[in-house]
């Protein structure tokens, strides 16, 4: 397995059904949880942020992007089987590829 794979990266058709065998083998995980259009919701979404992203200078380097938290989540652990975190010094970003959800302008939630 390789580190930070993301469901982004495939096509529709592939998500669908990595998310239809998830839930098959693992009905008790977050992922099995999913609704209907959740791709398409996803990509929709991704794309207003790259373009908000886009706006304020930063420096894209990935069509689909890598969600991260600050500081360790028990709930979203709680999402998945064998769920570990990792520790990064934010000082080992280059602040220009990061982007956080709460510079997301209110009027974007009432999208879509």
């Amino acid at each position: 397995m390789r580190p930070f794979q993301n469901i982004s990266d495939v096509s529709i058709e592939e998500a669908r059904k990595i998310l239809k065998d998830i839930a098959s083998k693992k009905p008790d995980t977050q992922c099995a949880k999913g609704t209907t259009g959740y791709m398409e919701l996803r990509h929709h979404y991704e794309d207003i942020l790259r373009c908000e992203f886009m706006k304020k200078g930063g420096n894209i380097q990935r069509q689909s992007p890598h969600y991260m938290v600050v500081e360790h989540s028990p709930w979203l652990a709680s999402w998945f089987e064998n769920s570990a975190f990792i520790k990064i010094d934010i000082d080992k970003f280059d602040k220009s590829t990061i982007f956080s959800h709460m510079e997301i302008p209110t009027r974007l939630s009432a999208q879509k």
